[in-house]
C-alpha cells in the first residue's frame, strides 16, 4: 500500500531508538 510521510518518520524514529538501545 501507499506509504505516508508519517509512517516514514515513525519508522525512522524507531530505527534510531533501536540503534541507540543497541549501543
Amino acid at each position: 500500500g501507499p506509504v505516508t510521510t508519517e509512517t516514514i518518520l515513525m519508522t525512522s524514529l524507531t530505527d534510531k531508538n533501536q540503534m541507540t538501545l543497541r549501543l
